[in-house]
């Protein structure tokens, strides 16, 4: 009996997967952002004040989902690489960050290959910083925290399976235990593949 629930169900999920196939879709995109950033240097201490820097970084994000052909959703990883601010004095401020985050997307058709896409994102994000003052000594901070966003852009099909996608992307992001909040924004272009 054990035996024949375990292929049942088996068989069962072979078939729903089967069905659900045809709007899978696997996708990788890279980007170059800027960030607007603001630390308190020096916390606690009289000489303590508010520095605000931006600078740019890239990214390198996987994601994956389903395609109803007017709209989508999808779950993504982003790497965001180091961005740093560089003192007189030799001291300096960096950070990067990683996110698990959820969207979806508005996608209707313009032409027969080319899709117009704006949609909203949001989820977790944890930051790492570096920063190192005028004496030499380096100090690391993270934080776990939350990012939303929005994005506008296009998607060029290819053919059935292959798309290109492109466009521009806006988030904010806060965390728990940093007193910052990062506002990135930048173009990305990503591919996505349709099973």
């Amino acid at each position: 009996m054990k035996n024949v629930l375990v292929k049942t169900i088996l068989a069962s999920s072979l078939v729903a997967s089967s069905m659900l196939a045809e709007g899978l879709f696997v996708g990788g995109e890279a980007g170059y952002y800027k960030t607007s950033t603001s630390l308190i240097e020096d916390p606690g201490l009289p000489t303590e004040k508010k520095v605000t820097f931006k600078k740019s970084h890239a990214s390198l994000g996987f994601k994956a989902g389903y395609d109803f052909d007017m709209y989508r959703v999808y779950g993504e990883y982003i790497h965001n690489f180091k961005a740093k601010i560089n003192f007189e004095d030799g001291a300096y401020i960096s950070q990067k960050s990683d996110d698990i985050l959820i969207g979806a997307d508005y996608t209707p058709k313009i032409t027969d290959n080319f899709k117009f896409v704006v949609g909203a994102f949001g989820g977790r994000s944890k930051m790492k910083y570096k920063v190192k003052n005028d004496l030499n000594e380096i100090f690391k901070f993270s934080g776990h925290g939350w990012k939303i966003g929005a994005k506008v852009g296009g998607i060029y099909e290819i053919n059935s399976q292959n798309e290109v996608e492109f466009g521009v992307k806006a988030a904010f992001a806060k965390y728990k235990s940093l007193d910052n909040k990062p506002k990135p924004y930048g173009a990305y272009i990503g591919y996505n593949y349709k099973f």
